[in-house]
């Protein structure tokens, strides 16, 4: 028999099964499950959860971060975001030559196409837009932390990434930023600008790195952990 319980501030379904083992799930809709052997106590059970509690924070933060920012469909009314501020999507499919997407009064994000322009072209565009706007708005950054630093970065690219913020090609200065930062706050933007410069002269992330960041930017222990991937 299935049983819900309260943890902390989370909701926690208990399944118990002809298992040999716990097992911790987090859904992709943020629903956390515990399915255990029955003969296991519920003491034991508890005791398991709070060694796991910070791993649940930490999954459903990510989790969370996913549904808000990934996973678009790119339907009218859904809501998309722009460097952390809130859009909410004016899809206008009419007989246009030439789709396009724009803001409008800084609160919608139009996206006017053709109604046989296919999903994944839209989603194409979109991604188009959001690497245009990344490029714009880093372009501040890069010059202020490169002057700092005394470095220059050769080559940007940017491009959709799984698991990481950017990388830094050392040997041909070469940055790599991804396409998804675009939808994140400013100031991470600006700290993962940072980061990825000071591999120009720290190639690693050791004593030498984090002593670089503590100097130009204080606070990037709390603006670097503001942000899930």
């Amino acid at each position: 028999m299935n049983q819900i319980i309260i943890f902390h501030e989370f909701e926690i379904e208990i399944i118990r099964k002809r298992i040999k083992n716990i097992h911790l799930r987090i859904n992709l809709e943020g629903q956390i499950t515990l399915s255990t052997p029955k003969n296991i106590k519920e003491d034991y059970l508890l005791e398991f959860l709070e060694s796991k509690i910070e791993w649940i924070r930490t999954s459903l933060k990510k989790t969370e971060a996913k549904i808000k920012y990934s996973n678009k469909k790119l339907t009218h009314g859904e809501k998309h975001y722009l460097f952390g501020k809130e859009l909410v999507l004016n899809l206008q499919e009419e007989k246009v030559k030439k789709s396009e997407i724009f803001l409008l009064n800084n609160t919608n994000l139009v996206m006017r196409v053709h109604p046989t322009v296919s999903q994944r072209t839209r989603e194409k565009y979109m991604q188009k837009w959001y690497e245009e706007k990344l490029i714009l708005e880093t372009e501040k950054f890069f010059e202020k932390w490169e002057e700092e630093l005394g470095v220059s970065k050769k080559e940007l690219v940017i491009k959709k990434m799984k698991g990481k913020w950017g990388y830094c090609e050392c040997r041909r200065k070469v940055i790599c930023l991804n396409t998804e930062l675009a939808k994140r706050n400013i100031d991470f933007v600006e700290y993962v600008v940072l980061h990825e410069l000071c591999h120009l002269l720290v190639p690693n992330h050791g004593p030498d790195f984090k002593k670089l960041l503590n100097i130009h930017m204080p606070k990037w222990k709390i603006i670097k952990n503001s942000e899930e991937i």
